[in-house]
């Protein structure tokens, strides 16, 4: 790292933080080192390392792609929130945590907004409910092969840390002031369709099916009224807007922005994501956003017979779905 960007990181500090603050104070807490050494970075004397640019960025939201020139559409950095072989339940915890740091660094402004578009439930829907968190845990842990793949979903241990913190992701997520939805048609029923999988292979008990479909329907009818009221009921009130894709959704995508950065999501296998702060990716995902909506139907506040009709249907086919195992 060259004198100039050096300076230019500096600068960037300095737009990221509230007017007046101490810099050098500032940095000797988030990098936890002398105040000789802050102020040599500071003039140059000294390049900042590669971890110290990684937590700059992330706890000043600062945009590395920026500082470093590579704000152009052929390079961008992404943040890999993933584990390359998960080895516990505690490294999708560690997940989880940064997700919510994440959320609360974008919930910090009244007018932020999140836009997600998705072909399967966002984790966060699931996490409301005892039964769909156990089994979006138990589904975790079998993809990653951290468990056997003959544990029944009776043998999962009780984790209490993993509820406690992915509540918490669902509590900060619901502060983020607005949420825009594009949701596919089979959104509900591909989930049923993961649950089905462990059925037949006979690793989900009766009792665990009828709680999982108890939840499942609770979770539909509780979606339906959010999107009439275009209020999360269970939140604090975020405001929702939802839109019914007329075509697949490929893979779900997040966008984020407040008045300070925006951020583009990207979820990869078994619900890990990647993400960015570039502004060209996040500009493109944008944009990208607004396309699917130009091919959905808006259902709240409006499209009350296409509502109905979509959430019946929804409930129709959960019910044959879940009935044709029974």
């Amino acid at each position: 790292m060259n004198m100039n960007l050096n300076g230019q990181l500096v600068d960037a500090i300095r737009v990221a933080v509230p007017h007046g603050t101490n810099i050098a104070n500032l940095l000797m807490d988030m990098l936890c080192i002398s105040k000789d050494a802050v102020y040599r970075r500071i003039r140059g004397d000294v390049s900042f390392t590669l971890e110290e640019l990684s937590v700059l960025s992330e706890k000043l939201n600062i945009s590395l792609d920026n500082v470093l020139g590579l704000a152009n559409k052929e390079r961008g950095i992404f943040n890999l929130n993933l584990f390359h072989q998960p080895e516990s339940v505690n490294d999708h915890i560690t997940l989880l945590k940064n997700r919510i740091s994440f959320c609360k660094d974008i919930a910090i402004d009244p007018a932020a907004k999140a836009i997600i578009a998705c072909d399967i439930l966002p984790p966060t829907f699931c996490f409301k409910y005892d039964k769909l968190r156990r089994f979006y845990l138990y589904r975790w842990l079998f993809q990653n092969q951290i468990i056997d793949s003959l544990t029944p979903m009776s043998d999962l241990g009780s984790y209490p840390e993993f509820d406690e913190v992915a509540k918490n992701l669902t509590a900060q997520f619901t502060k983020i002031p607005t949420l825009e939805l594009i949701i596919d048609n089979k959104i509900f029923t591909s989930f049923v369709q993961e649950v089905l999988y462990f059925i037949k292979l006979e690793l989900i008990s009766k009792e665990e099916i009828n709680d999982i479909r108890k939840e499942l329907d609770e979770l539909i009818s509780s979606t339906e009224i959010s999107i009439a009221k275009g209020r999360d009921v269970k939140s604090e009130g975020q405001e929702i807007v939802v839109y019914l894709s007329d075509i697949n959704i490929e893979n779900s995508n997040y966008y984020y922005e407040n008045s300070i950065f925006s951020a583009a999501e990207y979820v990869l296998y078994s619900n890990n994501t990647i993400h960015t702060k570039n502004p060209e990716v996040c500009q493109v995902q944008k944009e990208w956003m607004k396309i699917l909506k130009r091919f959905s139907t808006i259902i709240t506040h409006s499209g009350e017979i296409y509502r109905r009709s979509f959430f019946n249907n929804q409930k129709r086919l959960v019910k044959e779905m879940f009935d044709s195992y029974s």
